[in-house]
């Protein structure tokens, strides 16, 4: 018997995504799409930021590691500062060669959820 899904497509949380990327960005932001996040992408930490005080109540962040104008971690520690950070889950992304342990350990202990 077939399922019939006649509900609208649900849609998840807002994620605010930042990676310098094009491609990647784009991958990631159309996988986010896929699975009915709600999403807005930007290339530097200064954009998210704008973004974040923009009061559009994003719930996730998920952030590379390497941007242009400053890493994921001085992000994550400008995030914790603001209003906004208070309430949003940092997810630190990592691309190239397998993972820093030592990054990852500083991320996790900086407050982001995952890395």
């Amino acid at each position: 018997m077939p399922i019939h899904n006649s509900a609208k497509r649900r849609t998840h949380s807002r994620v605010l995504l930042v990676e310098e990327d094009n491609p990647a960005r784009e991958a990631l932001s159309s996988l986010l799409r896929e699975c009915a996040y709600a999403s807005v992408a930007v290339s530097t930490g200064a954009e998210a930021l704008h973004c974040l005080a923009a009061g559009v109540g994003f719930e996730i962040l998920l952030c590379a590691q390497r941007l242009p104008d400053m890493t994921g971690l001085e992000l994550l520690s400008k995030v914790q500062e603001s209003d906004e950070g208070r309430t949003l889950a940092v997810v630190l992304l990592s691309s190239g060669d397998g993972v820093d342990l030592a990054e990852m350990t500083a991320a996790l202990d900086a407050g982001a959820c995952d890395y």
